[in-house]
């Protein structure tokens, strides 16, 4: 597959198998993205993969602290988005929440599924960049 077919393919996934994915998996897709452009050939990324007891443990702590309020650090400002942006950025979310049963006023709701993003949508595994 050539890179603009896989750009035209990609999709983004919200929901996943409960099957671990094999460790020669990962360890094919870390190799590849290992490979990936950096700045100045810096290659500044840390990569850690994760699954099983302790990925679990991650994923209740991440969304114990965003049900909490808190907020994690980043490493690359927030975008300050135009109206068009934000249009659309509400547009999408208000599809995704009707597709999902939830209407704009149920709050709660739309906290617990943010909750499951900070879950990775209860993924078995994970990688973090």
């Amino acid at each position: 597959m050539s890179i603009s077919e896989a750009i035209r393919k990609r999709k983004s996934v919200r929901a996943y198998k409960p099957d671990p994915i094999p460790r020669q998996v990962m360890t094919a897709v870390l190799e590849t993205a290992l490979r990936a452009p950096s700045w100045s050939n810096t290659q500044t990324w840390e990569i850690a993969a994760l699954g099983g007891a302790f990925f679990e443990q991650v994923k209740t702590m991440l969304a114990a602290k965003f049900l909490a309020g808190e907020r994690g650090k980043v490493d690359v400002p927030f975008p300050v988005w135009t109206r068009k942006f934000l249009d659309r950025r509400d547009e999408n979310g208000t599809r995704l929440y009707n597709l999902l049963g939830i209407r704009l006023e149920e709050k709660e709701k739309q906290r617990a599924w943010y909750a499951k993003m900070h879950r990775f949508y209860d993924a078995p595994n994970g990688i973090i960049i």
